[in-house]
Formats: C-alpha cells, sequence, structure tokens
C-alpha cells in the first residue's frame, strides 16, 4: 500500500531522471528560492490536502515547473515554452507510470506565471491528485487486541425472523444459535458488451472485477482506465513566433521543419503591436489558415501600431 512519502519518492525520481530538470523541490510554495542558490530549471511540489474515499486516498498537489529569465526578459518566451513541455512530460510520467500511483484527470489546467519568487523566474504550475490505494481495514490499526470482556448477562428471549422457514417465527433464548433456512442457488449472469467481444460468466454471489482498458492518444501515448471510463484525448497543438525587436525589421522569413514540430495547419494569430500582418507561403500571398509542410518557407510582413517591439503568434494543429 502506497503512503505519503512513496509519492514523494515517486516526483523526485521523476525530476532527477528527466534530462531538462536540474533541482527538485518539495514543501510550501514560500519555500521556493528561499534556501539559496538553485541550478533551473526546478521541478516543485507543494501538498495541498487529500480526501479519502472508497478505498482510496487522493493526494492533492500544486506542481510548478520554472527557470530564471535573463534580466531584461529576452527570452522569457522561450522559457514559457520549455518549462511548459517539461511539465507535460511530469503529467505524462505520472499519468502511465506503473506504480501504485493514479492520475486520473480528464483535463488538467495548466497556469503560466512570470516574474515569480525571490529569483524572478516564468514557468507553469498544475493542480492535480494522485490517488493511492487504501483499504480502510482495522487490522492495519496499531493498537492493541480488544477484549470482549466478561460474559454478556442473562438476558430475554429472542425473536427471530426467518421468511423461508415455515413457521418464519422462530423464538430462542439468549446464547442459543439459529442457523437461517439456506435459499436455493441462483443462476449464473453473464456479463458482455454491446458487440459480444467481452462475454464472462458470473457465478451466484461471485464478484467480476471489470478488465482495465489500453486507451491510445492523439499523441500516440497510451493510457491505462478502469472499464466504463471515459477518456478525453489530448490536443496536439502547434506553435510559431515571430519576433520583431527593432523598429527598422517590419519582415521575416521562416523555414518549416518538420524535426521541430513545426509543420501543420495554423489558423489563429495572436497580434502585439501589431497595424496590419500579411503572409506569404513559398513566395505567394496567403492567408488563414495555412497549411506547412516541411521546407516551406512562411514571409510575414507587417505595421506597427505604436514604436517598439512587435510580435506575431500563430497557432494551430499537426
Amino acid at each position: 500500500m502506497y503512503s505519503f512519502i512513496n509519492i514523494y519518492d515517486t516526483l523526485k525520481e521523476i525530476a532527477e531522471k528527466h534530462k531538462q530538470i536540474s533541482t527538485f523541490g518539495f514543501g510550501d510554495i514560500w519555500e521556493i528560492a528561499s534556501s539559496g542558490d538553485i541550478t533551473y530549471p526546478m521541478l516543485f511540489a507543494s501538498p495541498d490536502g487529500a480526501v479519502y474515499g472508497r478505498g482510496e486516498v487522493g493526494n492533492k498537489f500544486k506542481i510548478l515547473v520554472m527557470d530564471k529569465v535573463v534580466s531584461g526578459e529576452f527570452n522569457e518566451t522561450d522559457v514559457l515554452s520549455d518549462t511548459q513541455r517539461i511539465l507535460l512530460d511530469v503529467m505524462a510520467e505520472l499519468k502511465n507510470n506503473s506504480r501504485d500511483i493514479h492520475l486520473r484527470h480528464e483535463q488538467i489546467t495548466l497556469t503560466d506565471f512570470t516574474e515569480r519568487f525571490d529569483d524572478e523566474v516564468a514557468g507553469w504550475s498544475a493542480d492535480v491528485t494522485l490517488w493511492v490505494d487504501f483499504d480502510g481495514s482495522r487490522c492495519d490499526i496499531p493498537t492493541d487486541t480488544l477484549s470482549s470482556g466478561s460474559p454478556f448477562p442473562a438476558q430475554a428471549l429472542v425473536t427471530i425472523t426467518d421468511a423461508l422457514a415455515s413457521p418464519s417465527v422462530i423464538t430462542k433464548a439468549a446464547g442459543e444459535s439459529y442457523t437461517c433456512t439456506a435459499a436455493a442457488a441462483c443462476a449464473a449472469a453473464t456479463v458482455k458488451n454491446s458487440d459480444d467481444t467481452y462475454n464472462v460468466s458470473v457465478a451466484s454471489g461471485a464478484t467480476l472485477n471489470l478488465p482495465d482498458i489500453t486507451h491510445t492518444d492523439s499523441d500516440g501515448s497510451s493510457s491505462v482506465l478502469p472499464a466504463q471510463t471515459a477518456m478525453v484525448c489530448t490536443l496536439d497543438t502547434r506553435t510559431l513566433f515571430f519576433y520583431f525587436d527593432s523598429a527598422s525589421v517590419l519582415n521575416f522569413t521562416a523555414t518549416i521543419d518538420a524535426s521541430l514540430n513545426q509543420t501543420g495547419t495554423y489558423d489563429t494569430e495572436t497580434l502585439s503591436n501589431v497595424a496590419t500582418v500579411s503572409y506569404e507561403k513559398n513566395g505567394s500571398p496567403a492567408s488563414l489558415p495555412i497549411t506547412l509542410a516541411d521546407t516551406n518557407t512562411l514571409k510575414v510582413t507587417i505595421t506597427r501600431t505604436a514604436g517598439g517591439a512587435a510580435s506575431v503568434k500563430l497557432t494551430g494543429n499537426p
């Protein structure tokens, strides 16, 4: 049976094995960056209570991944991109691990943050509940053996109703035993699915545990869920970011690289300090949605709303 310390060990092991995570932290949020110099990126887990019910305990955590932002925020976008990818890796490890820890969220909200804590880091956080089995047996409680005490004093007669006996009402003295009439055996039941690919006979009074089902997500990863549990597939997204730092720079041409997950169909634009924007795919005018393949070129041309830096962010799907 897993305990709280086992969850701590699991989170620490995930951090130590991930090649991009340099430090693992655990405790209250205010303790982040309060113990001296930290080597970033860092995975930090903060306990946030627990819930008990139906043979299991759900331990709540706020999990954060953060990295140092260079003075002047020149790399803030890169930090947010990298730390989001790392946090998604941690979620995947928790959801698909072989340990007795279960992450069953259908959707998990990731919240970005910037200029947090003493080190002015940026990154992402997620609130999760990690479930572990707990049968709640009294046999596991570390107490002295309960004593039955002195014999019960003499009691009055006891009336027992046995619906299958004749007569159905029986009177017994206190301390006497009585065996109820056994019911006739019921026929076995059949448990099956709609297309009959699962068909099992269950004896009367027996318990059948339906087998878990392995689902394949849109990114090719697999998730094992209990039978009758719905699964919501994750949406694989693509992002292209164009940054115009100088007032004299009004266009930029990018060559799409499939190995960097840049191919896909882009249908949404997010503009910052941009009055107008136009696109050219492989030298020809284009408009959203734009489908880009490996080695395609995309030229982005802007006019600014005001002086200063400007940016264009394109998002879409593979």
